[in-house]
């Protein structure tokens, strides 16, 4: 839908967080969330449903950010709730807090330049299957819980995840790569995998001298704990 003209569009600091709001393009009414996101801050619409809602939209930036709470889905009154493919360039460096909680048209991220994740950024992402994040340092506290379709995770630059749960209630986890070669991680918090008691785990970190850390298995009971050399 190119050379979008966008009418209509109330005040959204006066809309409650979660509404949607009517908004007129080309003639045709279409639903963009409240509190300032959607349309009004980088969200084009590319296929909608009979009512108005998203079924594939793109994330257009100028800054390389997921603004918080962009594609917050908590349920289906949400206009991104049942979106089925959400664009996203390669180019973002950050997710912000919440930025797509609960998106089921999630299936894999792959952002080979973002730099930080920040807490519950795709929590709830029910059908997320795969995580490459090359070049994340920072990955913060539930940003990928209860992801119940996740099985693998790659983050070969992170070297820490002290902050609560990130990985908790992810119960189809198989393979878990934290920290690389010259990128050793130094601590894991006590739940980073909190109720992931799935056998068939593989947690690989690589952390200084092939060292053990504290906490292990942070949560996952049944994993199996691989240390490399980093």
């Amino acid at each position: 839908m190119a050379n979008q003209r966008i009418s209509a569009l109330p005040a959204l600091d006066s809309i409650p967080d979660g509404a949607y709001v009517p908004v007129v393009m080309d003639g045709k009414v279409y639903k963009a969330p409240a509190s300032g996101v959607g349309i009004a801050r980088g969200v084009r619409y590319d296929r909608v449903d009979a009512n108005g809602y998203p079924l594939e939209v793109t994330l257009l930036t100028t800054d390389g950010k997921v603004l918080p709470r962009q594609f917050y889905s908590v349920n289906a009154t949400y206009p991104f709730y049942n979106t089925e493919k959400i664009n996203i360039p390669d180019d973002i460096v950050s997710v912000g807090t919440y930025a797509f909680r609960y998106c089921t048209g999630i299936t894999e991220i792959h952002l080979p330049l973002a730099q930080s994740i920040a807490s519950f950024a795709y929590a709830g992402c029910r059908n997320l299957a795969a995580i490459d994040l090359p070049s994340a340092t920072t990955v913060a506290g539930n940003a990928f819980s209860s992801c119940k379709a996740l099985k693998s995770a790659i983050l070969p630059q992170v070297t820490e995840l002290t902050e609560n749960s990130t990985f908790s209630s992810c119960t189809a986890l198989e393979n878990v790569q934290l920290g690389s070669v010259g990128h050793p991680v130094s601590a894991l918090a006590a739940n980073t995998f909190a109720s992931c008691t799935q056998t068939g785990l593989t947690i690989t970190v690589y952390t200084t001298g092939g060292a053990e850390l504290a906490n292990a298995p942070w949560g996952a009971t049944n994993a199996m704990i691989i240390y490399k050399e980093a």
